[in-house]
């Protein structure tokens, strides 16, 4: 497994400045971009070129909290649990309803010399 400490420490540190970016992606996003040099004079996509991906950012910080260097608080896990659960529950459903689904019969034969596949 590869770690990116920069990354883990950056949002450690915002997130001991602003706590409340523990809860609050936007925050922790704004944050972080602005220590990496987001440029309020240019646009937002010449600015979301050079920067880290939200997604990375989420990750890191779900690592700073797994290796215990930052609290959610309480309704931010239930919120996260649900939405967790709620994700499990639609993929599991639709494994399941796939599952009952027929797969059609097919056959190949061959018909004037070519070989034709055959729903039944």
């Amino acid at each position: 497994m590869r770690h990116n400490f920069k990354k883990l420490d950056i949002v450690v540190s915002v997130i001991k400045e602003f706590p409340e970016a523990a809860n609050d992606d936007p925050l922790l996003y704004a944050k972080y971009w602005e220590r990496e040099g987001w440029d309020y004079s240019k646009g937002i996509y010449e600015n979301l070129q050079k920067v880290t991906r939200p997604e990375t950012i989420t990750r890191r910080r779900r690592q700073a909290h797994d290796l215990g260097l930052v609290t959610y608080s309480e309704e931010a896990d239930r919120e996260r649990y649900k939405a967790y659960k709620s994700e499990q529950n639609v993929h599991s459903t639709y494994e399941e309803t796939m599952a009952k689904v027929s797969k059609p019969k097919v056959r190949v034969e061959v018909i004037d010399s070519e070989l034709v596949t055959v729903l039944e």
